[in-house]
Order: structure tokens, then sequence, then C-alpha cells
């Protein structure tokens, strides 16, 4: 797996961003369960921004963490590719 440390930021919250892709990632756990209104609207601000929002479940970082790392790459590599 590649070391893309370089292009994180922690955003508040939590999120990272990959800032030279303008991607974000968000990985929610209890405290997003029943409040997907907040969610919504800091999807729409990002994306009225020019970035992407990647979402995924804390268990599913969990559990299925090469999965998450596979979506993300692979998001990159479309992303990137000429």
């Amino acid at each position: 797996m590649k070391d893309l440390s370089a292009f994180f930021f922690s955003g508040r919250g939590g999120g990272s961003v990959l800032r030279d892709l303008q991607l974000a990632i968000e990985i929610d756990g209890e405290s997003h369960y029943g409040n997907p209104e907040r969610d919504k609207k800091k999807d729409k601000r990002l994306k009225e921004l020019g970035v992407t929002v990647l979402r995924f479940d804390d268990m599913e970082v969990v559990h299925q963490l090469d999965k998450v790392i596979e979506k993300i790459e692979k998001w990159i590599v479309d992303k990137t590719r000429p």
C-alpha cells in the first residue's frame, strides 16, 4: 500500500481530505446514526466546493479494511487516469 499521508489533513470531527484530489473520506460511527441531515448538508457543501465524499461506516473499516482501501485506491486511480 502506498503512503498517502502527505496528502491528508484532518478536518473538524475527524474527517480527512485528500487536498490535491479534492477527496473527503468520512468514517461514520455512532455519532452519525440518526442524524443523516447533518451529513447531507456537509456533503452538499463539499460538493459545491468540488470535493468528492467517500463515506464509510466504522464497522466496515474495522472488519473490511482491505475493501475500503480498494475503493479509495480505485477512486484515486480513476480520478488521476489521463
